[in-house]
């Protein structure tokens, strides 16, 4: 089984869920910021998502529904990080950074995967289940969005792996699901500012028109945008080790 590219300096601890076999050991280096697994199995003596990097928890915001390996969540029953946009780039090298997401979107709805949207005056980024695309990605002030695919037939009864990376000149979305190979778009633009001190949503929106549902099991936050073959391997990392706990993603 290939390890997680989700990277923790001076730590070679794996966290053992109940039941789930141990999840995998994270590599040393200089990317990854903050990391999460969602359900029941894997929460911590606060009942909070147990954090994969030490320090970085989540906030509880209404009621998750949680099943052993996934969480259902939505606009208002969501996750939320305590740290910003302007700290994980700032964990890096300023380049700008990566969102990934393991999730199960609703049919014909909008999931909100990962987000840190307020206003459009602003700088954001997030990567949506959209119901007019299998997976957009949004970027910056002004807004540009690009997406992969213009439909998704199998939304509601499979899982995907998303992944958007943002600079302040590109944003680039990433998408596979279970079966397929993965497939890319981006669109380049002007310099544009990315940081700022939202955190960011993990199910949920600021807007209704994000207000659609799914279920999410897992959660990464890179400080760099990686390259396709980076999330071409965090992606096969994540398939192996749910195709070990009987989840086909």
């Amino acid at each position: 089984m290939k390890t997680l590219v989700l990277t923790v300096p001076d730590s070679g601890a794996s966290f053992a869920g109940a039941g789930n076999g141990s999840i995998p050991t994270l590599e040393t280096g200089p990317t990854a910021f903050a990391a999460y697994f969602f359900g029941s199995d894997f929460l911590d003596v606060s009942g909070r998502p147990t954090e994969m990097i030490a320090g970085r928890n989540v906030i509880v915001s209404g009621d998750p529904t949680l099943s052993a390996r996934h969480a259902r969540l939505d606009r208002l029953n969501c996750y939320r990080t305590e740290w910003t946009a302007t700290e994980l780039i700032a964990a890096g090298d300023g380049s700008g950074y990566t969102l990934i997401a393991m999730a199960r979107a609703e049919a014909a709805s909008n999931f909100p995967l990962i987000s840190n949207f307020v206003n459009s005056s602003t700088p954001y980024g997030q990567v949506i289940a959209h119901a007019s695309a299998l997976a957009r990605g949004y970027s910056g002030v002004p807004a540009q969005s690009v997406d992969v695919a213009a439909s998704d037939p199998g939304r509601g009864a499979r899982w995907g792996a998303y992944a958007v990376t943002v600079t302040n000149t590109r944003v680039t979305i990433y998408e596979r699901h279970a079966g397929s190979e993965m497939i890319s778009a981006l669109v380049a633009f002007s310099s544009r500012a990315i940081g700022s001190a939202n955190g960011f949503r993990m199910g949920g929106h600021y807007l209704a028109d994000f207000a659609g549902a799914g279920d999410m099991a897992h959660a990464a936050f890179h400080s760099a945008p990686l390259t396709a073959a980076q999330v071409a391997s965090e992606f096969d990392a994540l398939r192996d080790y749910y195709a070990l706990i009987g989840m086909a993603v």
